[in-house]
């Protein structure tokens, strides 16, 4: 622990030689918790391992740091040729999105509002429309 500022007029006052010695007491018990906690946490695993082996299930994975795409995937997903890319169709579809607001016709009485739900549709509607 770092040596605690204390003026030298006031280290010589017992309750502040109380409160260091208090606080550095409390950094010790900190330490020893925090290495009693690695300790426990490194024991629990081990011991999920285990019960993951005795009931036959797969091995955790090995994660790798990651990194993002890497140049290869890069040079693939970058079109070779504009006229492809400017292609009208491989242009992807815009989707519309609709909002239809349904209000009730009658509220029977000593019925309260529970809160919105909001929720998809899937549908294809065709509509023709006259363009002047």
């Amino acid at each position: 622990m770092e040596p605690i500022n204390i003026p030298a007029s006031q280290r010589t006052i017992p309750w502040v030689q109380s409160l260091v010695n208090l606080i550095q007491e409390q950094a010790k018990i900190i330490q020893t918790q925090a290495e009693k906690i690695a300790q426990l946490e490194k024991n629990g695993q081990t011991m999920r391992d285990e019960i993951a082996r005795l009931k036959k299930t797969p091995k955790r994975p090995k994660f790798r740091p990651g990194g993002g795409a890497s140049s290869k995937d890069k040079e693939k997903s970058t079109p070779t040729n504009e006229k492809a890319f400017n292609d009208p169709q491989n242009t992807p579809i815009q989707k519309q999105k609709e909002e239809i607001v349904v209000q009730p016709l009658v509220i029977p009485t000593g019925s309260r509002f529970k809160g919105y739900s909001t929720y998809s549709i899937q549908e294809l509607v065709l509509t023709p429309k006259e363009i002047v």
